[in-house]
């Protein structure tokens, strides 16, 4: 269990909607312009090491490095915009979802980046790379597949936020009680 409530509104579905599609589009742009930039250098032949085992430093570290931050990232912007909107009550659904959009957006931009770097390495213009390294854009294009944001994954975050800013509010609430 993922602490996630499972039984979403249908009106909350329907609200994180429209917010969502935009987060497809323009997830869906970014994999397909790496998916074009992945695809043109198979295509033209990737310039790869004599030494197949060879470690291209370089380009791994900046792949491994994007991947990290891809996950990292996210969470600062998304603890930043959450701690923001709580001083301007009261939230909307409409904020979280933009909240979500936001750090999400930044998390497949960071990926966008890794998985393009990798994709430059195969022209060998950082580093010569051994033939394994095609796995490496191909690793990082499936992991911005698997993080497609879909509308009931939205919207379930919503609500989980929505729960946590509820609880917050209540103990709030009871700490700061006037004594009688």
């Amino acid at each position: 269990m993922n602490g996630w409530p499972t039984d979403i509104p249908e009106k909350t579905l329907a609200e994180v909607r429209p917010q969502t599609r935009v987060m497809q589009i323009i997830h869906g742009a970014l994999m397909v312009g790496v998916l074009a930039f992945f695809a043109v250098q198979i295509v033209r032949g990737p310039q790869f090491s004599e030494n197949p085992s060879a470690i291209p430093l370089i380009p791994l570290g900046l792949a491994a490095g994007g991947a990290m931050l891809s996950f990292v990232m996210p969470e600062i912007v998304r603890q930043a915009n959450l701690a923001q909107i709580k001083t301007k009550p009261p939230i909307t659904t409409d904020a979280l979802v933009t909240v979500f959009q936001t750090s999400h957006l930044v998390g497949i931009a960071m990926l966008e980046g890794a998985a393009l770097m990798s994709c430059l390495a195969l022209t060998g213009e950082l580093s010569q790379v051994p033939r394994w390294f095609l796995v490496v854009p191909a690793v990082l294009l499936a992991l911005m597949a698997v993080r497609f944001p879909r509308p009931r994954s939205v919207a379930e975050w919503v609500a989980a936020r929505r729960e946590e800013l509820d609880s917050e509010k209540s103990i709030d609430v009871r700490l700061h009680r006037p004594e009688r």
